[in-house]
């Protein structure tokens, strides 16, 4: 077997390799030339949006989105390529049955061997659920902060005395109306038993 033979049969297995991962992870994998052409999809991106590999390739993002959303796409793929520079984020979208979905997406240039760039390469996946999760624990936090004002505002301003202690009869809190009641400024008094 000759060096060329050699080199064939390594290349042919690093594709192949490449393929087996690509078609068995949970993630969509597109590959786009610098004019924006379509070079490779992974059959998960093919099922995605019910075209065929052979219907994909030679298409522009505008062939397969609404304007929108294809001059964001190329947008995107434009800053990676003019940057040479990674993109990473989490993009909203309208899922078919109407509802919010959410995607992660990574963007890097392809380069050549000399260094130049050839393209863009994207991954992405469905991170929906976690983002749900994480904009639900966003909205309690600002929904418990916004009722901590409040109870803080109608403390500071009650014209009772309101004292609170902990579970060892510390105070922990104490208004002004117990600070002119008792004659103790709170820092003198906080962290004291009762």
């Amino acid at each position: 077997e000759d060096q060329r033979q050699r080199t064939d049969r390594l290349l042919r297995d690093a594709e192949s390799q490449y393929v087996s991962l690509v078609e068995n992870l949970p993630v969509h994998v597109i590959r786009k030339n610098r004019e924006g052409y379509f070079t490779f999809a992974s059959p998960s991106f093919c099922k995605l949006v019910g075209r065929s590999l052979e219907d994909i390739k030679g298409k522009t993002d505008f062939d397969l989105y609404d304007k929108e959303l294809a001059e964001k796409y190329r947008a995107d793929d434009l800053r990676v390529i003019e940057a040479k520079q990674r993109f990473e984020a989490i993009e909203a979208h309208e899922r078919p049955d109407g509802g919010r979905g959410y995607a992660q997406v990574f963007k890097t240039p392809v380069l050549s061997g000399k260094g130049d760039v050839t393209g863009v390469q994207i991954l992405f996946w469905d991170v929906t659920e976690s983002e749900r999760n994480r904009l639900e624990l966003e909205k309690r936090a600002v929904e418990l902060a916004e009722s901590e004002m409040r109870k803080q505002a109608i403390f500071e301003v009650a014209m009772d005395c309101i004292i609170f202690t902990d579970e060892c009869g510390r105070i922990v809190e104490f208004n002004r109306a117990s600070e002119t009641t008792f004659g103790y400024n709170r820092r003198e008094v906080v962290g004291k038993e009762l």
